[in-house]
């Protein structure tokens, strides 16, 4: 039975609810957090250092949330002890989106229940696993751990911790993680706070984005927990995709598709810029869009980064950025992709200092041709850039649109505060067009303790005319990462959406650190549990829009 919010489980105590944090402006210290349930449990800061206010704007949900850092940055938020909130059944939910697995040698902790600085009931993430604590009356301590439910910091989850006088339990998104036995009522001889954040006595382990906190003082049922991580995953959603998963395992940083959807040829065709500089060439026939066959290496060299594809009048144009000098597009021809050569023009267009080049989108309709490029403002490998918009009669002779660049700028802030790029153009409906782009932030790109506070996200604006083009209120599109260790768990780039004629992909690179092998990657629909078939994802993609 679905839920207007918290209080309509019986038993609730205690409900912080960050959207009731109106007085403060983004980036506000929360010194105080009122109680939403009723019971006068509010939680309060102490000493100099805070949890902040962040208002989410930048994010998918647009709902505000509390930031916490790890040791020397923000602290800690308490609920003092009080009878409501020391019952020997309990259950604690949250919704969190985890910034640093391992904040601190002891790990990231999330909440405790302390009582004489012992933990009654605790939640942490220590050695890549959650780790749920209960004291109990007739035992000194049970602690339990466990290592296959591994967390990740990507987008937001649900976490809810549950002692029903037999076991020690926890969900994770709605399902049933992992319990150990722990027969008894929980220890409450002594009062204790509530501690949510930093370690109460040692000041260290926490990094996590905080929405909803909630606490009853009664174990509640099976169905409460759905209902209440449903709640919670519709008021923070993560992206508009399903989670992402590894396509090429070699070194890829980009690619570029033309569907049988489309050009009317018999199968899909995808060409990929390598990590080496080359460019693959590969095939799938109509409904595999995940099963390509390599066609071979297409066009040879080393300082290729990104490619674009265009199909017109039975011939294949292949565009594809080189990182050589202030950077250049370069073109190739031909009517099958196994036998290009580099057009005589070739290259196309020539960037110059200040405004290097790279990463051409391009688009034709009915004889006129746009390209939008990443023009690097700092340098070719820069970390600083925007996007700006070329035309062409013939896709070969290019002219620069002073007049209307760039079409699209960085924000200043969030994860696009400093840089745009890896842009895509996509055909939505009659003079409806998608532009995908990749967003940076330059403070935060080597450090990958802060990838889910800035991360390198995928984005999407629309235009109606390729000109003007507004960010779609719903980015980032797809959030970072499964983290550290993931193919993509520092960042993604490279955007390039497609339909098989049923249903979107959405393609991206990934790397797992600053030091790892881009990858090629892709997601797909939407939440896994949203209803529909394949006109879903049209519908929603539309959707999202506006």
């Amino acid at each position: 039975m679905p839920i207007a919010d918290p209080t309509d489980i019986s038993g609730c105590v205690v409900w912080l609810d960050p959207s009731t944090l109106t007085a403060l402006s983004d980036g506000d210290d929360v010194t105080s957090w009122a109680d939403s349930s009723g019971e006068g449990n509010d939680a309060a800061g102490s000493g100099t250092d805070h949890p902040t206010y962040q208002d989410g704007s930048e994010y998918y949900s647009d709902m505000p949330f509390v930031g916490f850092a790890a040791a020397g940055g923000d602290g800690r938020l308490t609920v003092s002890a009080d009878s409501t909130i020391n019952s020997s059944a309990v259950t604690y939910a949250m919704r969190v989106r985890l910034t640093n697995l391992e904040a601190a040698s002891s790990g990231t902790w999330l909440f405790n229940k302390v009582a004489t600085n012992a933990a009654t009931v605790a939640l942490r993430v220590l050695s890549g696993a959650f780790q749920a604590f209960c004291r109990l009356a007739a035992a000194p301590s049970t602690a339990l751990s466990v290592a296959d439910d591994s967390p990740t910091a990507s987008g937001w989850m649900t976490l809810i911790v549950r002692h029903n006088g037999t076991n020690l339990q926890v969900w994770i998104d709605g399902e049933f993680a992992f319990q150990v036995s722990a027969s008894g009522v929980i220890d409450t001889a002594v009062s204790g706070d509530l501690v949510i954040g930093n370690h109460p006595t040692t000041d260290i382990g926490a990094a996590f984005h905080l929405a909803d906190f909630v606490l009853y003082d009664v174990a509640v049922t099976n169905s409460d927990i759905t209902d209440l991580h449903n709640w919670m995953s519709e008021r923070y959603p993560n992206s508009e995709y399903a989670d992402t998963a590894e396509l090429l395992s070699t070194g890829n940083r980009g690619c570029a598709v033309a569907g049988a959807a489309k050009t009317g040829l018999a199968a899909n065709h995808m060409i990929v810029a390598e990590v080496a500089g080359n460019v693959r060439y590969y095939t799938s026939t109509t409904g595999s869009p995940h099963t390509w066959t390599d066609q071979g290496q297409i066009i040879a060299g080393s300082t290729i980064r990104a490619v674009e594809l265009v199909y017109v009048g039975s011939t294949w144009y292949v565009y594809l950025d080189d990182a050589t000098g202030n950077g250049t597009i370069r073109l190739f021809t031909g009517s099958d992709l196994s036998s290009l050569t580099e057009h005589a023009s070739s290259p196309v267009i020539t960037g110059a200092s200040g405004a290097y080049v790279r990463a051409p989108a391009v688009i034709e309709e009915s004889g006129e041709w746009v390209m939008i490029v990443d023009r690097r403002t700092d340098s070719i490998a820069g970390l600083e850039g925007d996007l700006v918009r070329y035309t062409s009669s013939d896709g070969i002779s290019w002219t620069y649109d002073s007049f209307n660049s760039p079409v699209m700028s960085p924000t200043g802030v969030g994860f696009e505060g400093s840089d745009l790029t890896h842009p895509q153009i996509y055909k939505l409906g009659e003079s409806h067009y998608l532009l995908l782009y990749a967003g940076y932030n330059k403070l935060h790109h080597f450090a990958v303790s802060n990838a889910s506070t800035y991360p390198h996200e995928l984005a999407m604006a629309e235009s109606f005319d390729l000109i003007s083009f507004s960010r779609v209120n719903k980015n980032p599109l797809l959030t970072n990462g499964h983290g550290v260790g993931a193919f993509d768990g520092e960042y993604k780039s490279d955007p390039y959406l497609w339909d098989d004629g049923e249903n979107f992909v959405l393609y991206h690179t990934g790397a797992a650190d600053v030091t790892g092998t881009e990858k090629l990657g892709y997601a797909t629909g939407l939440s896994s549990d949203a209803p529909g078939g394949a006109d879903y994802y049209y519908n929603q993609m539309a959707a999202i829009i506006g």
